[in-house]
């Protein structure tokens, strides 16, 4: 089988940051906020656990808004 992709698991330094790899994961709902619309241990560790497994660069999104906060902008 060929490899279309030869350098995906070699490291790749960005003006100075070393990724292990080149396997990125874009950022994702995962509705682990906590009440307060803040990181939750549980959303953490959705994090922890991807980037134990070996992804070289994660991008981690906003956490939740809700009506209830009352410095949110609705659209």
């Amino acid at each position: 089988m060929k490899n279309n992709f030869p350098h995906v698991f070699s490291p790749l330094t960005i003006r100075g940051m070393t990724l292990k790899n080149r396997v990125a994961m874009m950022p994702m709902g995962s509705d682990f906020a906590g009440h307060d619309g803040k990181l939750s241990d549980e959303h953490i560790k959705y994090y922890e656990l991807r980037a134990r497994g070996g992804t070289g660069l994660l991008y981690v999104r906003d956490v939740s808004l809700t009506e209830r906060m009352p410095d949110a902008i609705w659209y």
